[in-house]
């Protein structure tokens, strides 16, 4: 790779950033994008000896032969890098994209594994740790994303309405969810559990769950996603949680037991369409019907 090269990956990576900025996309869409633009402009330069602005579809169809053969892709990644190199084209390179010659990619679809709530009580209440329990009964209470309960502030709790406060993230929403009596009770057991002079201290700017190392930060999301199949393997479960299963069970179970509707989950979830959010639950409900009981059942016929 030549200095002028290099040069010239590094100021469209950072038009592609300033256009996304500018364009308030999360920093973890500018962090996907930059993963699989970076490479494909290496590839323009150092296999197909040409600059990213000469680039074509076919070229694209290439690049994403060889780095799926090298990496190992599923076809949901392939989608990804789609996605990323289609923006690229259109908003710096300023290249026509013809979306019939970089189709993407049509994959399976698996039913999630959603845990019944008795499993999600043994789960929670086995949970030794309690910064871990507060978070893991907040995902589930009020079906946030593990990015979002890990990055709380102490004045996000807001005891007066008995919510919790889910700041901007993903799509930009700031929403209110409602937390029961029992999911209010982890989190002040929590809160009396830390060192009177470390309470004294927090503000409603403080982070709700810091980093023990660095208080001015927040836990890391892997405090969660690592700590998932230890406890499952102490409990003798085979591994099926994730830390988004939290998330989706929220929205199935609450629509199954009635009590919340399509759109209240919707709001509550944070999803610009319903239909999103009809995915999570119809999904939910295919993972869980066998363990509901048939109508029928209890008819004397």
């Amino acid at each position: 790779m030549t200095i002028e090269n290099q040069q010239t990956i590094d100021a469209i990576i950072r038009e592609m950033n300033e256009i996304l900025s500018f364009g308030k996309r999360a920093e973890n869409t500018l962090i996907t994008y930059r993963t699989y633009v970076y490479p494909f402009l290496e590839y323009c330069f150092e296999e197909l000896d040409k600059s990213p602005y000469e680039a074509t579809e076919k070229d694209v169809r290439s690049f994403i032969i060889a780095i799926q053969a090298d990496r190992d892709l599923g076809d949901r990644t392939v989608n990804l890098i789609i996605s990323s190199i289609h923006n690229l084209f259109q908003s710096v390179l300023d290249i026509p994209w013809n979306k019939y010659k970089v189709p993407f990619r049509s994959f399976d679809e698996f039913i999630p594994f959603i845990p019944a709530k008795e499993e999600l009580e043994t789960f929670i209440s086995s949970t030794p740790d309690l910064k871990r329990k507060a978070i893991f009964a907040i995902m589930f209470a009020a079906g946030l994303r593990v990015s979002e309960a890990c990055s709380l502030h102490c004045g996000d709790i807001v005891m007066s309405k008995k919510a919790v406060r889910v700041r901007p993230s993903k799509r930009r929403k700031e929403r209110y969810i409602g937390l029961p009596d029992n999911c209010f009770d982890v989190i002040m057991k929590y809160y009396y559990s830390l060192p009177y002079e470390s309470r004294r201290r927090l503000t409603t700017g403080s982070w709700l769950f810091p980093m023990k190392s660095d208080p001015e930060r927040p836990v890391y999301t892997n405090f969660i996603i690592d700590y998932i199949p230890k406890a499952e393997r102490s409990l003798g479960w085979e591994h099926r949680l994730s830390s988004h299963s939290f998330r989706r069970a929220f929205a199935t179970h609450n629509y199954l037991d009635g009590n919340m509707t399509m759109e209240e989950i919707q709001s509550a979830l944070g999803h610009r369409n319903i239909s999103t959010t009809r995915i999570y639950v119809r999904q939910g409900i295919a993972a869980l019907w066998p363990h509901h009981s048939n109508s029928i059942n209890g008819m004397s016929l």
